[in-house]
Order: structure tokens, then C-alpha cells, then sequence
């Protein structure tokens, strides 16, 4: 049942969070993985955000299914492999190569493996140039996307652990949930199921946290937190859906400059804006509190502004990313199973396909 109570249609200032976000970024040393790095550094804030990088390895890079089960890194899909090579040994052999660290003694690594471990100790050492507090994990597993899912899982339950001490890339593991998940679109090593179109939307819908899929490079200047964003929230007006807009609202709260802008904007069908539709009555709260947020938002210090467009939300969405040059875009999903316009189905899978910039899915 839809929620129309009247604190439905308030702004609520607790909706924002005011401490630091940890974010996590998977990164498969693909051209995609940087793109998701780019895109990341945008919504990070320096003084306050964490940032993990999480290594994604396919289980080819010659592991054993019991020596990864001794670690709070291993996942239940690993399966056995030929190669008896030690995990600890591994780890420590792709730290040093990553250049983390004091030296280690080296295990035997593959190219494939020194490279990744290379694009590894770059990223890192790009994020913490940057100014960035960031720290680097690792993920083996034969199914990257559904460790990555189990991973996040893990941390927001904060169960898994990882042994103490130097045999790990990152001692302690995950200490603290992540509240967003960057993904790149495509990739390989395994990571190449996240294709465009309704794979991307899938795994949105199953990350238990906001995610982000990045698809398209940002503006070096935008990426360096040297030049002004501008984003965008598409808003659903029903009274199911309207909610989860407001929370992608909220969540891009702290981390909107005083140079950047935000576009609300709001897709009406044809019969809505010739006045013939019954949607039109239920939206009216709504639509109420979406003409008042740019005053909301302007104590926020956040300029902001409303527009409407008629057509198919999918369409309108992407086009008015494009017409604006809006650097990241937001949509508040609900699961499949509802039915406010932007439920994970048609219209959010038409966004993943079309739009080429990052999108932030705040679906949980």
C-alpha cells in the first residue's frame, strides 16, 4: 500500500547524512575500471569520506578453494583449483607488487596478475594523491559479480573479518559498512557480465546500498573537485515511488559544491499535461514539495532548480542529461516488485542502456 501520510510530502532534514560515506569502487584493471574511479572521486569529500578499492580477480589466477576459506576474503562460489599455491603467499606477492607496503618476498605471479597488481598500486596511490583516505582489498572467486554482492553484504552486516597482521592487503577487512557501491559498466576477468542494459540494472537491484554505474569518463576538472558538477535527480511524483526520490535528493546533499547546480526534474505523461489523467490528482502533494526544494535546498547553500518534461520517463531522462551536460545523474528506485514509475524494470534498464553518464541508483 502506498504510504500517503503527510510526512510523505516533508522535507526531512534527517534524511541527510552528516558524516563521513565509505565507499567502495570495484576496479578489474579494465579501461571501465578507471572510468568508475573518475567517476567516484566526484562524490567522494575529502574531509570526510573513505574510499576502498576492491581488487576483483577471477578464480584463473591459480588459487586454492581451502586456502582462500581460511580467510575472511573467501566467498562460498570459489571453486577448487589445480594450482597449490597459498593464499597468504599470494596476497603478499600482489602487495608488494601493487607497491603497498614494506617489501615481501615474492610468490610467483602471472603477467596477468602483476598487471593487475600494478593497476592496483596505481589506484591507490591516484586516490591518496588526491587527497583521499583510501585503503585497497582483494576479491578472488570464479563469480566476481555475486562475491562483489556477498562482499557488500558482508559489510553492512560487518561480519567479515580478514586475519590481522601483514599477510593481508588490508589487515581487519571491512570494519564498516559501505554505503555506496561505483561499478563500471563493462570489464573483463569475469566482470564482463556487467554489460549495459538490464544486468547493470540487476545488480543495482540487488546491492543492498546505493550503486553507482559509471559508463562514460568524467571531466578531468569535475573528477578533480576543480571545476563545477552538475547533476541531476529524476524525481517519481506518485506517492510509492516519491519516497525514494527524495532520498536520492538527500543523498547528494553533503557532497553538492557551492559551484555546482542540481536539476529536479519531473517527466509527466501526455495525459497528465493535457489534464485528462487520474495520476494527476495523487501526484498533487507531491508535486507540491517538488516546486518548494529549491528553497529546501538553497539553505543548503545548493542551487537548484525544478523542470518538467512530457513523454516516456526512460526517453525524457536521458535526453535532458544530455541537453544539460549533467555530469551525474540520480534516480530513486523501488524493488521490481512496485509500481511507481521508476520501479527497477523498464525505465531504469532504459537509463542504464542510454544514458551516458554516471548513474546513482538509491534503491534501498
Amino acid at each position: 500500500m502506498a504510504d500517503n501520510t503527510q510526512s510523505s510530502y516533508r522535507w526531512d532534514p534527517e534524511l541527510v547524512e552528516t558524516g563521513g560515506r565509505h565507499v567502495a569502487i570495484a576496479l578489474d584493471a579494465s579501461p571501465h575500471s578507471r572510468t568508475a574511479l573518475s567517476s567516484a572521486l566526484v562524490v567522494l569529500r575529502k574531509d570526510a569520506d573513505r574510499l576502498t578499492l576492491i581488487m576483483v580477480l577471477h578464480h584463473k589466477h591459480g588459487l586454492v578453494a581451502k586456502a582462500l576459506q581460511a580467510t575472511g576474503l573467501a566467498h562460498d562460489n570459489v571453486h577448487p583449483l589445480a594450482d597449490e599455491q597459498d593464499y597468504a603467499d599470494f596476497l603478499v606477492a600482489f602487495k608488494d607488487a601493487a607497491g603497498i607496503g614494506r617489501p615481501y618476498p615474492t610468490a610467483n605471479l602471472t603477467g596477468d596478475e602483476a598487471d593487475d597488481a600494478v593497476f592496483a598500486g596505481e589506484a591507490l596511490d591516484a586516490a591518496v594523491d588526491s587527497g583521499f583516505d583510501a585503503v585497497l582489498d582483494v576479491i578472488i572467486s570464479s563469480k566476481p559479480k555475486n562475491a562483489l554482492l556477498d562482499y557488500a553484504e558482508r559489510s553492512r552486516a560487518n561480519a567479515a573479518r580478514c586475519p590481522g597482521g601483514d599477510e593481508c592487503v588490508r589487515p581487519g577487512f571491512v570494519h564498516d559498512p559501505i554505503d555506496l557501491l561505483v561499478l563500471g559498466s563493462r570489464g573483463r576477468s569475469g566482470i564482463s557480465s556487467w554489460l549495459l542494459g538490464s544486468v547493470s540494472a540487476s545488480l543495482a537491484k540487488l546491492a543492498p546500498l546505493p550503486t553507482m554505474i559509471a559508463k562514460a569518463p568524467l571531466p578531468y576538472d569535475v573528477a578533480c573537485n576543480d571545476g563545477p558538477a552538475k547533476w541531476m535527480v529524476a524525481m517519481d511524483m506518485r506517492p510509492e515511488g516519491f519516497p525514494s526520490s527524495l532520498r536520492a535528493v538527500a543523498s547528494l546533499v553533503p557532497i553538492i559544491r557551492p559551484d555546482d547546480t542540481l536539476i529536479l526534474l519531473s517527466v509527466l505523461s501526455v495525459e497528465e499535461a493535457v489534464g485528462v489523467s487520474d495520476d494527476q490528482y495523487e501526484k498533487r502533494p507531491a508535486k507540491a514539495l517538488f516546486n518548494s526544494l529549491p528553497a529546501v535546498l538553497a539553505d543548503y547553500g545548493i542551487t537548484a532548480r525544478t523542470e518538467f518534461q512530457v513523454g516516456h520517463p526512460g526517453s525524457q531522462i536521458c535526453a535532458v542529461a544530455d541537453a544539460e551536460g549533467i555530469d551525474v545523474l540520480a534516480l530513486g528506485c523501488r524493488d521490481s516488485t512496485a509500481d511507481g514509475m521508476f520501479a527497477l524494470g523498464s525505465v531504469s534498464q532504459h537509463v542504464v542502456t542510454h544514458a551516458e553518464v554516471p548513474v546513482v541508483w538509491i534503491s534501498k
